[in-house]
């Protein structure tokens, strides 16, 4: 295998110092006992007679007395420095070979770390979500024809996106989220009749990296769900810059699919009450006051940005969320309020003469926008719960009204407006199967087109199968009603008709 690593170890032989020192005393103790001889000599006795008869009476031998051999000090003290020269030279050589190994421990660790190193510093993630879709509503409606929905089960893609996590150094990521789309293959992009010449859009073309003369590809979109650098020093204070989720609610901010437990956006960011996402800078950070966890986040960005990436003047987006959190065993406590303010324009630019070449440029609407909110999650046991409220305030400068919906009276602006919005969504873990049941109850309010409330209740389950792959349905019913009534408002135009219901299913596997 590329890029393997072979250790090699060295077994030391135990107490090999203290063996060889043992040879030595025994080695010397041996010497002295065979130059002193035996310390009680006994009188032999006779052998046996060769012919077997019984030996006769033992003769005594004379009696001998041995002769004292002298101790040689001088030899025995130099075999003894021999022998310790020889024990401290083979101590020496264990030593360096001990050195060679732990050297070579070293080296191959060091060699290791590199590849260790880099699958902590680059990650990729994510996941992909697929399913059915099928909308049941009046096909004479706005709502058919102009948002692609009809009255046919479609097999749809949904969301496939990638996470690109890189920590190069410490205290510093940066993160980038990548979702892959087949839009906007099949957009209604003109009207025919009244409206001209009927117009879908097609992503079809030929295939120039094909072996085939005539092979066909259908392109897509490559949306950028964020891409931002955080410095993250300090608990504290902390500092992200690029392009980031609007930190507002919850919903927003836990976004994806595998996190959220419902499957349909809430109303509140279907009629883009709140920028979606934004480019600037964010302060953020957290401490702990008990067992309770405190934490801010600040931007300041160009705003929103549905016309542009950029800004087209020097006013600036602020917004700030401010959130407590408390888990207690089985009770999880979090509350949150979010705010944004900041102004919003066009830009046209016009070439006005050729003859010198004139250009101008001009804004034809600008507002600006208040928005809060408060939240709310309750998790008890195998109990969620999810809350949230904004309201959103518009004020358009003297004479730089927006236009009104087409489908209002022709010619007519829009007013300054204060919309409301708020959903409430409680779902129960059951102990068997991975169920988990839910309802939702979602609502807005405003001067929109096709009246001025809105109701989504709806009814969902989630089946998760393994921590990997889980299935997630919801049924929707979305109700219009006019309370204001007032005239001139919708003509020809049956409120009733606009309701609907929507029913959505997803498998969804994080990777």
């Amino acid at each position: 295998m590329a890029g393997a690593v072979v250790r090699f170890a060295v077994r030391r032989p135990p107490h090999w110092a203290a063996a060889a020192g043992l040879a030595v005393l025994i080695g010397i103790a041996t010497r002295v006992a065979h130059a002193q001889g035996p310390a009680d000599a006994s009188t032999p006795t006779a052998p046996p007679s060769a012919t077997g008869a019984a030996p006769g009476p033992a003769t005594a031998l004379p009696e001998r007395t041995p002769e004292a051999t002298p101790l040689d000090t001088a030899a025995l003290v130099a075999a003894m420095t021999a022998q310790k020269a020889e024990i401290d030279a083979q101590k020496k050589a264990l030593e360096e070979a001990s050195k060679r190994v732990d050297d070579l421990d070293s080296k191959v660790d060091a060699a290791q770390a590199p590849a260790e190193g880099i699958e902590d510093k680059f990650k990729i993630y994510g996941f992909t979500d697929v399913g059915v879709e099928r909308v049941w509503l009046d096909p004479t409606t706005p709502t058919a024809n102009f948002l692609n929905s009809s009255n046919a089960t479609s097999f749809v893609i949904g969301n496939l996106d990638f996470y690109f996590d890189a920590k190069p150094v410490k205290d510093w990521r940066s993160l980038v989220e990548i979702r892959f789309t087949n839009a906007p293959q099949g957009l209604v992009t003109g009207l025919g009749g009244l409206g001209g010449g009927f117009k879908r859009t097609s992503t079809q073309q030929l295939d120039p990296n094909s072996g085939s003369l005539a092979a066909q590809m259908w392109t897509g979109t490559i949306v950028i769900e964020r891409a931002q650098v955080d410095w993250t020093h300090f608990d504290a204070f902390k500092l992200r810059v690029g392009n980031f989720l609007t930190p507002f609610g919850i919903w927003n901010v836990d976004h994806g699919t595998p996190t959220l437990i419902a499957i349909q956006e809430p109303l509140l960011l279907q009629y883009q009450g709140i920028p979606i996402r934004q480019t600037g800078l964010m302060a953020f950070g957290n401490a702990f006051a008990g067992d309770w966890e405190l934490g801010y986040m600040a931007t300041l960005t160009n705003g929103r940005q549905e016309l542009s990436n950029f800004a087209f003047n020097d006013d600036r987006g602020f917004g700030a969320r401010i959130y407590a959190n408390d888990e207690k065993g089985d009770l999880t406590l979090k509350f949150g309020a979010s705010g944004y303010t900041g102004r919003t324009q066009d830009l046209e630019i016009d070439a006005t003469s050729l003859a010198p070449l004139t250009i101008t440029s001009k804004a034809n609407w600008k507002y600006r926008e208040w928005i809060g909110g408060l939240d709310v999650s309750i998790d008890v046991g195998r109990t969620r719960i999810r809350a949230e409220a904004a309201i959103r305030k518009v004020d358009f400068d003297p004479g730089f009204h927006d236009l009104a919906n087409p489908l209002d009276a022709a010619g007519a602006f829009q007013p300054n407006s204060i919309y409301t919005s708020a959903y409430v969504l409680v779902a129960h873990q059951l102990p068997f199967l991975g169920l988990e049941p839910y309802l939702v109850f979602d609502t807005i309010h405003g001067p929109f087109t096709t009246g001025d409330t809105g109701l989504g209740p709806s009814v969902g389950l989630n089946v998760r199968f393994n921590p990997s792959v889980m299935l997630k349905m919801q049924v929707l019913r979305a109700l219009e009603f006019d309370f204001r009534k007032q005239p001139g408002n919708y003509p020809g135009l049956d409120i009733a008709k606009g309701n609907f219901t929507d029913a959505v299913a997803r498998l969804v596997v994080v990777f």
